[in-house]
């Protein structure tokens, strides 16, 4: 990886509740900033102030939201990310780290509420958001347990409505991610079902044979 640089690379972490994304995020970030490249963590629905009100809704406001509006909301919250946290970074070289991106969109409201994934498509379009260079997938064939240790590592969450969502939601967006993995070779499955540093050991070894092939 001597000769390659993480400089303007867009990184996307995606996954289901419980697989550990945010250990994760914190140790890819570390591993890209020993590069000598500036890294950027953010995340989606969020990274900005109207994106993290945006986020307050979708997950916590009590009034129920339509799949048509959550995945509306989503994407405002979203070309507003990308528009003034996403682009200006990977412009001044910086590397941004995003936890969840599009291919959430068509997990969670194509897999998980049943729209359709050319309406997915149209906005991803609409909004001019860029293809993220290299997605890890983390993936667990234990959507139950991930959601018990969902739960157990923010108990305090309990009024989050995705995860309240039932197990058959959860399948569903796993096949999804699995759907979007098999047709997008930027997308790296990497196994959530093991310990947390050999996970990490498995994304390392993605992003080393990424930074060879670039």
């Amino acid at each position: 990886m001597s000769s390659f640089s993480f400089k303007s690379k867009f990184i996307t972490v995606e996954g289901s509740e419980g697989v550990g994304k945010s250990t994760q995020l914190q140790q890819i970030a570390s591993k890209i900033e020993h590069t000598g490249c500036k890294v950027l963590l953010t995340r989606e629905p969020g990274g900005t102030k109207l994106g993290e009100k945006i986020r307050e809704l979708i997950l916590y406001d009590k009034e129920p939201i339509t799949p048509t509006a959550e995945l509306l909301l989503i994407f405002a919250a979203r070309a507003q990310h990308l528009q003034k946290v996403v682009k200006p970074a990977l412009s001044e070289g910086v590397c941004v780290i995003s936890d969840r991106y599009i291919d959430s969109s068509f997990a969670y409201q194509g897999g998980g509420r049943g729209l359709d994934f050319s309406l997915i498509e149209q906005l991803v379009s609409l909004i001019d958001a860029p293809i993220p260079d290299c997605t890890i997938l983390l993936d667990t064939n234990n959507v139950e347990k991930a959601l018990e240790r969902a739960k157990t590592v923010s108990p305090t969450d309990v009024n989050d409505k995705i995860e309240s969502e039932k197990l058959t939601f959860f399948d569903n967006v796993r096949q999804a991610y699995l759907q979007r993995a098999f047709e997008n070779s930027y997308i790296h499955i990497v196994s959530a079902n093991d310990t947390v540093e050999n996970v990490t050991a498995k994304i390392f070894k993605v992003l080393d044979e990424y930074a060879a092939s670039a």
